[in-house]
């Protein structure tokens, strides 16, 4: 083997577009687009297609693409070949082989193409010919299919049955120089901690890459099998010494006080070929993996000069205004973790539209935050929270109040173990009072604010708003209360933290402070008055010409007014008493409706708004969402922003707000699958061993 082998090998059913798109964004060293078994019979002809297809439009980087290809036994293999002929990929799996001439009859074409090929020993006669399929002419590598093995042995797949087989296969692999490949654990594919472990087991056996079966299995497999900077360094150091020690006749040198030889400066090569750096291309593969781990960073954390990136959050919210506060303060960097069930989840999940089974509105209201997964009705999951609070800065919760302290994880338990920490308690009625105990979403808060009841017509019952309003007023009020919590924390020289109560019901009042000081000193209820305000006129949304499209103006200032009266009415309808002032419109508001409606219906919405604006009146078109996406305002601000996600592909999402001239937030990716970042936070974060983390798993703890 004399090029650093790949790590990643993701196998995708060659029929199904959405997954071979899919994985030109995933961070995987190779790609097998897949004609056999994850593909059914009745299918073989569109998977070709398929394949074809997204080989000749998708652009999959430094990603090699390989194919697997149907059993050289059967009369399918060549019509995958011949399908395939002329379209770039790099290499060719043949599966269940279990003699050396299957080989042969592919390695000439493979050969002549110059495709690399892997054969997969899955059966137990290949597995007992396996030194001998190793030594077949133009091999790169051994594959180890561990669920058609356990299908022809009757052997059960766990850890201990496989070894065997994966022993044997790697020792092959060795022998006759070729890359090892190990199939990942079929059990569990999302439990990204299971992966890693599996692949630590493959590792310490020879392996060094594995064929992955989803996105979570990705990144726990690259980093086993990608030398730690201390290896490479440590290597890089040892192959130096050993260059030195030459000519010196000695055949053991020393290296940082230890003793070193010869065999274990061929082990430093082999490590630094993992890394992909031999001979010359040592100084470019050190930048290409600088660029990796930075664009790695980008990926999962990503926060380095943003202006919250020294914050760490505890997200234990679900649903709405807890979440969506989080998700304020992640975009300007804060490191939040998002903390999950790890049966059920966040209930967003299952909210809204879903594409692929998957809820869009989780996408937005979790993006920019690590996904990790704890029962904290556990005692063991309450133990590791504790573990991470000592950590953080901050925790979201939304739970009825007393939820936490029943499970002793209240505020003043957390306090104990961290007295800087601040904790933002959402809730639909706050902490305190008769109804603090009632269940409570923005709904209710919508309603019991007022808002529902100043919000449509006379004639109509109250109106509700189509999206989370209430959950998103709480959300920033929420973000801005942790700021100003985090602010007194540093004034205070114990620097303690403190409880932030946030009431979704007061959030919405909190807007509508006017309409109750009209109740207050003069004791008047508001109404609902359509688009009108009492308090300004004209205002409103008044339809052109063109049915169902609407222009919006407001002349609530008095120079704004007079403009538009002088384009509807000339210089006459301007200097008309009725008009005169605010006072007056408001008592002829009706007339002055009618004169502008009519003005409007002369005019297409977008002529409507083209004079208006060249007049210096506040007017603009009322916009669908297609409309927005297609404003050049918006695209021209970056309002909304392309992101790649690893389920979806490319979203278009909202840009942060506000932004910030000198250290603006990012949006640096979507909501994640759940519990995709329970390595990393468990393992990197608070050093959790992959046995520890595997017995919590178990319990139901992760």
């Amino acid at each position: 083997m004399t090029q650093s082998p790949r790590r990643t090998f993701l196998l995708l059913p060659g029929h199904e577009p959405r997954k071979t798109r899919k994985a030109a964004i995933l961070a995987v060293d190779a790609v097998i687009f897949d004609m056999e078994d994850g593909v059914p019979p009745t299918h073989k002809q569109p998977a070709r297609d398929g394949i074809r297809q997204a080989l000749a439009e998708v652009d999959y980087g430094a990603r090699e693409r390989m194919v697997r290809i149907n059993g050289v036994d059967t009369n399918l293999w060549r019509d995958d070949l011949a399908a395939l002929d002329g379209m770039p990929f790099e290499g060719i799996f043949i599966p269940k082989v279990e003699h050396p001439d299957q080989v042969a009859r592919i390695a000439d074409h493979a050969a002549a193409k110059g495709k690399a090929l892997f054969a997969t020993v899955e059966t137990a006669l290949g597995l007992t010919r396996v030194e001998e399929i190793a030594a077949a002419p133009g091999l790169c590598g051994l594959f180890f299919g561990s669920g058609d093995y356990s299908l022809s042995t009757g052997i059960e797949i766990s850890k201990d049955s496989l070894n065997y087989p994966r022993s044997r296969i790697a020792v092959a692999a060795a022998a006759h120089g070729l890359q090892a490949v190990d199939v990942a654990y079929f059990k569990d594919v999302k439990d990204s901690g299971l992966a890693r472990q599996d692949a630590f087991d493959a590792r310490e056996l020879g392996y060094t890459g594995k064929v992955v079966f989803h996105p979570n299995q990705i990144q726990p497999v690259n980093a086993v099998f990608t030398p730690s900077a201390e290896e490479i360094t440590r290597a890089e150091k040892i192959l130096a010494a050993f260059e030195a020690s030459k000519g010196s006749g000695r055949g053991v040198f020393m290296v940082d006080d230890d003793f070193v030889a010869v065999d274990i400066a061929l082990m430093a090569e082999r490590v630094l070929m993992r890394a992909g750096r031999t001979g010359a291309t040592r100084r470019a593969a050190r930048e290409e993996s600088a660029a990796t781990a930075e664009a790695e960073a980008a990926h999962n954390h990503g926060r380095a000069g943003l202006p919250l990136a020294d914050i760490k959050v505890l997200d234990i919210a679900t649903m709405g205004a807890g979440p969506l506060a989080a998700t304020f303060l992640a975009d300007f960097g804060a490191d939040v973790i998002k903390v999950e069930h790890p049966e059920n989840g966040d209930h967003i999940r299952a909210f809204g539209m879903k594409k692929d089974g998957v809820s869009l509105y989780w996408k937005t209201i979790s993006r920019n935050k690590r996904a990790v997964t704890l029962n904290l009705k556990h005692p063991d999951g309450q133990a590791v929270l504790k573990e991470l609070v000592k950590q953080a800065d901050v925790v979201v919760e939304n739970f009825r109040p007393g939820t936490l302290e029943k499970w002793n994880i209240g505020y003043d338990e957390l306090a104990k173990v961290n007295p800087g920490l601040v904790m933002l308690r959402t809730t639909g009625f706050g902490q305190t009072g008769p109804y603090a105990s009632l269940p409570g979403f923005g709904t209710l808060a919508e309603a019991m604010s007022g808002f529902a009841s100043i919000t449509g017509t006379p004639d109509t019952p109250p109106l509700l708003p189509q999206l989370a309003l209430a959950d998103g007023v709480c959300g920033a009020f929420g973000a801005y209360g942790v700021l100003v919590a985090l602010h007194a924390r540093d004034q205070d020289p114990e620097r303690r933290g403190q409880v932030v109560d946030a009431s979704i019901c007061e959030a919405m009042s909190r807007l509508l402070e006017s309409v109750y000081l009209e109740y207050d000193q003069l004791g008047v209820v508001r109404q609902r008055h359509g688009n009108r305000l009492p308090d300004a006129a004209p205002r409103g949304a008044y339809e052109s010409k063109e049915p169902g499209k609407y222009v919006a103006l407001s002349g609530s200032a008095q120079p704004i007014a007079m403009r538009l009266l002088e384009v509807i009415g000339g210089p006459e309808l301007a200097a008309d008493p009725r008009f005169a002032t605010n006072a007056d419109r408001g008592a002829n508001i009706d007339e002055l409706d009618d004169l502008i409606a009519g003005w409007m219906k002369r005019h297409t919405r977008d002529e409507a708004v083209e004079i208006l604006r060249r007049n210096q009146v506040a007017a603009g078109p009322v916009y669908d969402v297609a409309d927005l996406f297609a404003d050049p305002h918006y695209r021209a601000r970056e309002a909304l922003v392309r992101v790649d996600d690893p389920e979806l592909g490319k979203l278009t999402v909202h840009n942060v707000m506000p932004r910030l001239s000198r250290t603006d937030g990012k949006v640096l990716f979507t909501g994640r699958e759940k519990g995709a970042d329970n390595a990393d936070v468990y393992g990197k974060d608070l050093g959790l061993k992959v046995d520890r983390m595997e017995v919590l798993r178990k319990a139901g703890v992760i």
